[in-house]
């Protein structure tokens, strides 16, 4: 007498559980879903009834029809042989899609409260664990960007200590500030007026007013012969003693050449020779500032 195939163990299993059974056994898995998956295990198992049940691994899967049916009564355990207890009493066979539905059934009814709530709590472990650990990535990200930000705003504030601690390269900063207001004043000015379309009119004033440097002056003696002056009593001349005369043995004496530039103010400005640019108090001001910071910067370092 053929054996009933009892199948409740195979249905409680996983999809990966199903395709690793189903290698075993030697059934096709590919691009298969988990009711197609289990029809072609219980084909396979019952074509290979005979084989199978002399196997202890797949035995337990075979039994008469009379302890089936009490399994199913006392233990949760599912007759599935192909025929519905319904079609048994009635005589009628059932169709392919009312079997898979009851398959499903069997499926639902026969998984205890106790795995479903196992099922969602482990769901919920998995979601809060990438929770935490997409959490845990972005702090240490955020955490490394800000290492990085920190050190590199250190780098720089060491690096501009450092450059402005150099009494040439506060010079330097001083006569590009003088030169840039020597430019501004002395460069002609051109104001083009720009209409406004009287649609706007009623929104904003009715013409622009633009001061432009006037291109046609810029090679006129009112723009060139400033300019002259400055590049030779505020650069040239001063350079030349701070080669020659060096406290530090640079090659060039920030300290010599501030001296001379205030000299050089106070001698042009009690004469009236040379225009200045700035107001008195402010250029002799800068000046003296610069030659405090170089006196300061030499007498601080050794003498080579």
């Amino acid at each position: 007498m053929p054996s009933t195939l009892v199948l409740t163990d195979i249905k409680q299993k996983r999809k990966a559980e199903l395709v690793e059974f189903a290698q075993k056994l030697g059934v096709e898995t590919e691009q298969l879903n988990r009711i197609d998956l289990i029809d072609n295990i219980k084909k396979h198992m019952q074509k290979n009834e005979d084989k199978l049940k002399d196997d202890a691994e797949y035995a337990q899967y075979f039994g008469d029809r009379k302890k089936s049916r009490k399994s199913v009564a006392v233990n949760d355990e599912v007759e599935d042989d192909g025929e519905s207890l319904d079609s048994s009493a009635t005589g009628r066979a059932t169709t392919p899609a009312i079997q898979q539905f009851r398959e499903k059934s069997v499926d639902v009814i026969h998984t205890s409260p106790k795995r479903v709530a196992d099922f969602i709590e482990d769901g919920a472990a998995n979601a809060v664990h990438e929770i935490e650990s997409e959490a845990n990535q972005l702090v240490e990200k955020l955490s490394q960007n800000a290492i990085k930000l920190r050190n590199c705003t250190k780098d720089t504030v060491n690096k501009m200590q450092n450059w402005l601690s150099d009494s040439q390269h506060l010079l330097l900063v001083g006569l590009l500030i003088e030169f840039l207001v020597v430019l501004y004043s002395i460069t002609p000015i051109r104001i083009h007026r720009i209409d406004i379309p009287e649609q706007v009119q009623k929104y904003t004033t009715d013409s622009i007013n633009l001061k432009l440097p006037y291109a046609k002056s810029l090679l006129s003696p009112p723009f060139v012969n400033p300019l002259k002056k400055y590049f030779i009593y505020s650069l040239i001349v001063p350079f030349i003693p701070s080669v020659f005369i060096n406290f530090d043995k640079r090659g060039f004496s920030p300290l010599t050449f501030t001296l001379v530039r205030l000299s050089l103010i106070v001698i042009f400005n009690s004469q009236s020779s040379i225009e200045s640019y700035f107001p008195l108090k402010i250029e002799l001001a800068l000046v003296s500032l610069l030659a405090s910071f170089s006196l300061v910067e030499l007498l601080s370092k050794s003498r080579k």
